[in-house]
């Protein structure tokens, strides 16, 4: 017996076209169910009881079940909705609810204005998002709907394994290289709004690190938090550890870059910061710009003016925007300037695997400030995309000659089953592929294949400084079995110049990715 057959509810059936839902992480169609009011306390025993259902399977899921329906005699349902992986992007004004039938009819019903308010729809109650075939998925006790905020859970699992070949001269500069399995990431990740006016919405995502880290490292660490709130005509202001803006394939998230690793020239510029940052878009999001200053003073021992200052800017725009985003060009251009923490700097990268040691390292040398451009390109033409970048990065060091180091690559992306690669115009930036027809589904779908390629060069050769010099080409095959997982298998042939000799290495590596 399913908790649908003990209480009447309403359902309201979205009307959303094949790209909208592809960018929702939504079925083909998509049932939404619409319950009464609930306390806190029994949206938990209701989680708490699928949690542990999923996880033990089997008779431990029947007795769950029957559990959850006892539960459910005691108070109302809980409101839970749509999961939200992706970064938010509001739906045009044509997309409103459709029809509502069956079941009690809910209070109101209002238009979807934002991804993450989905909930909105009825504004009583929360959701749960059905499978075409009626049962229920894991997005079921992902989202928590309360008075003073709401909590959406994300889970990101990645394991890699890499193989080398390696010739003589790449020994000699960078040791004999295993062939290794790591747990690339495992990832626990929070987002909602707080407030009963939703005013404020918060991301907090951590990564554990117990199978793959470095003896120094913790087990695990926070990547990511951030608190944003709206200010009017001057877009979101964020407040707290994120992304600076700034490098396109820094600034996509990480399953939907277009191989295993991003290019080497990633190293010319950090992930994430601990400041305060201003987004907003105009010309009907066909252009996008972004300002940060960051100061890490926080999470070291050194006083306010003894931290170094980082300000960062990224703008963004769609000269051709076309078919839904199905055909369009992207252009984009960062700038940054750096203070040099205790009066040093230090470059350095694996070679695009993670389970390498880094090719490229300047060592730490005596520096005062730093200032980077980068340019962005990119491309959608159905099936077919186009991706890249390059990357200056000007360092002011008397000792070292005020060196200068780059970074390029070129992308590029074949989607065989009719899909295209999606793009987030309010982010101003590329993710990850949506299948139409996924494995298991109606129809008898086999998911979505793409063919990919890159080659990329990063050069921290320049004046007292010998980081190496490293190029390296790649060829891939991406699998999306469903819009949750990915299997990728990547092939390459790298070059290193450093120490006076030129190492070759072959590359083999595959990846397993999940992601709720």
């Amino acid at each position: 017996m399913n908790l649908e057959s003990r209480q009447s509810a309403a359902q309201v059936h979205l009307n959303l076209t094949k790209r909208e839902r592809a960018n929702l992480h939504l079925p083909p169609v998509t049932t939404v169910t619409h319950y009464s009011g609930t306390a806190p306390i029994q949206f938990l025993r209701h989680r708490i009881a699928l949690i542990l259902g999923v996880v033990s399977g089997g008779m431990c899921k029947y007795l769950v079940s029957t559990l959850l329906v006892l539960l459910s005699c005691m108070g109302s349902k809980s409101a839970v909705a749509a999961d939200e992986n992706a970064a938010s992007d509001p739906l045009t004004e044509s997309d409103t609810v459709g029809e509502v039938s069956g079941g009690e009819q809910p209070d109101a019903v209002e238009e979807i204005e934002d991804v993450e308010d989905m909930s909105v729809a009825a504004v009583s109650g929360g959701f749960l998002v059905q499978s075409p075939s009626g049962k229920r998925g894991l997005t079921e006790w992902t989202r928590y709907e309360g008075p003073l905020m709401t909590l959406n859970l994300g889970l990101m699992a990645i394991a890699d394994y890499n193989t080398f070949d390696q010739d003589a001269a790449s020994v000699a500069q960078v040791g004999d290289i295993p062939s290794e399995s790591e747990l690339r990431a495992g990832r626990l990740m929070l987002r909602g709004k707080l407030g009963r006016s939703r005013n404020w919405s918060y991301f907090y995502a951590g990564e554990y690190n117990g199978l793959s880290r470095e003896p120094d490292d913790s087990t695990f660490r926070t990547t990511d938090l951030a608190f944003t709130r709206s200010v009017g005509r001057l877009g979101d202001l964020t407040i707290g550890k994120t992304k600076e803006p700034i490098h396109l394939a820094r600034i996509m998230p990480g399953d939907g870059v277009l191989l295993m690793e991003r290019a080497t020239m990633d190293g010319l510029v950090p992930n994430r910061g601990t400041g305060v940052k201003l987004d907003n878009f105009a010309f009907d999001r066909r252009l996008t710009w972004s300002v940060g200053w960051f100061n890490d003073w926080l999470f070291t021992d050194e006083n306010f003016d003894e931290s170094d200052n980082i300000f960062t800017g990224r703008i963004t725009g769609l000269p051709v925007y076309a078919d839904g985003g199905r055909r369009l060009i992207h252009l984009g251009l960062g700038l940054r300037y750096a203070e040099a923490e205790n009066d040093t700097f230090r470059f350095r990268e694996p070679p695009e695997a993670n389970t390498a040691p880094r090719y490229l390292d300047t060592g730490e040398f005596p520096a005062k400030k730093s200032r980077t451009m980068n340019v962005e390109f990119g491309t959608i033409n159905g099936g077919l995309s186009f991706q890249g970048e390059y990357l200056k990065t000007k360092v002011t060091s008397a000792d070292a000659g005020d060196p200068e180091f780059t970074g390029w690559y070129l992308a590029t992306s074949l989607i065989l089953t009719g899909e295209s690669r999606s793009y987030l115009q309010r982010g101003g930036f590329f993710f990850k592929v949506a299948p139409d027809r996924p494995l298991g589904g109606e129809g008898g779908g086999h998911g979505a294949w793409e063919l990919t390629f890159r080659v990329s060069n990063t050069d921290m050769n320049d004046g007292a400084i010998a980081g190496g010099e490293f190029d390296r080409w790649s060829v891939g095959t991406n699998w999306y079995p469903t819009e949750r997982w990915r299997l990728e298998f990547n092939y390459g042939q790298g070059t290193l110049d450093r120490f006076g000799s030129s190492g070759d290495t072959e590359f083999l590596q595959f990846r397993l990715q999940w992601l709720m």
